[in-house]
C-alpha cells in the first residue's frame, strides 16, 4: 500500500518534476505545501507560464538528471507523473 502523506503537516516542500500545468502543485498550494514544480525547457514552456499565471511556483529548465542543482534533504517529498517509480516510505 502507498504511505498516506499528511500534506501541510510534515510534508511541507516538494519537488514535482516534469510538472506540466502544475496541478498537483496548484493542489498542494492550497494545502499549505510548496512545490517547486519544473519541466524540461524545450518541451513544456507554454504548460509553465501557464502555472504561473495561476500563481503556482513552477520553472523551466535545462538540468541534468542524474544530478539536480538542490541540497540534499531540502524535499520532503519528490514527485513524478509519468516516472513509474514506485512509492518509497524512507
Amino acid at each position: 500500500t502507498e504511505p498516506q502523506i499528511a500534506w501541510g503537516k510534515r510534508t511541507r516542500v516538494i519537488l514535482d518534476v516534469g510538472c506540466g500545468v502544475a496541478s498537483f502543485g496548484g493542489y498542494l498550494f492550497e494545502r499549505d505545501v510548496l512545490a517547486m514544480s519544473f519541466a524540461p525547457k524545450d518541451e513544456h514552456e507554454a504548460q509553465v507560464q501557464f502555472a504561473l499565471e495561476r500563481g503556482i511556483p513552477a520553472i523551466s529548465a535545462v538540468m541534468g538528471t542524474k544530478r539536480l542543482p538542490f541540497p540534499s534533504m531540502v524535499f520532503d517529498v519528490v514527485h513524478c507523473a509519468r516516472c513509474r517509480v514506485p512509492w518509497h516510505a524512507e
